[in-house]
């Protein structure tokens, strides 16, 4: 076989491989999707909203920095130090990921990507459903913020985001953890972790 022939039959073979669709096995279930929509409502029901001034006991600071991203180190927390939109989608997953995926991947739009990219946990809007990290903003290559997809209506996507402004859970618009309307035209990137991450 001579080198050309051996170009096409790769090229031909990497065709074949992009039409395999994913067995629904292969990501985690709706069921983990739900769960996830589940626990960061619940967060978002504790109305936690950015502190005024630099904490050293605060739910950002404890449960999501340092809970689900594990980073102890950090023994303080200020509003705009520390973009914190990945260690709350963490928090969230934190029942159905393992601790190496979140804490190596979830902190930063740039880590997820590079944990995602040239792999199916990157999904596609159609496909997106409850629980999927829908990443929005279109300034760096990697996307700009975090946030946890509740549901999708026509071109709307209804999201529920830490470090972020919005609706807070008294229905007054704040910072902190928020719910969120956003255009499917803000979307540059949705990823749903595969059964090999648990």
């Amino acid at each position: 076989m001579n080198d050309n022939d051996r170009r096409q039959l790769r090229a031909d073979l990497l065709d074949e491989l992009d039409k395999i669709e994913l067995s629904p096995n292969d990501h985690q279930s709706a069921a983990d999707g739900l769960r996830v929509v589940a626990r960061a409502l619940e967060e978002w029901r504790q109305h936690i909203e950015e502190p005024r001034r630099r904490v050293t006991a605060h739910p950002i600071l404890d449960r999501y920095i340092k809970g689900a991203l594990g980073w102890e180190w950090i023994d303080s927390y200020q509003n705009r130090k520390f973009a914190w939109c990945g260690a709350f989608a963490a928090h969230c997953w934190m029942d159905t990921t393992s601790n190496m995926i979140r804490q190596r991947s979830f902190a930063s739009t740039y880590r997820l990507r590079e944990w995602a990219k040239n792999t199916p946990r990157e999904i596609d809007l159609t496909r997106a459903r409850a629980g999927d990290l829908v990443i929005v903003g279109k300034r760096k290559a990697w996307g700009d913020h975090i946030t946890i997809l509740e549901r999708i209506e026509g071109d709307t996507l209804y999201t529920i985001e830490g470090n972020a402004f919005g609706e807070l859970a008294d229905g007054s618009r704040g910072e902190g953890v928020i719910r969120r309307q956003r255009d499917a035209s803000e979307v540059a990137f949705i990823y749903r972790p595969l059964e090999v991450d648990l």
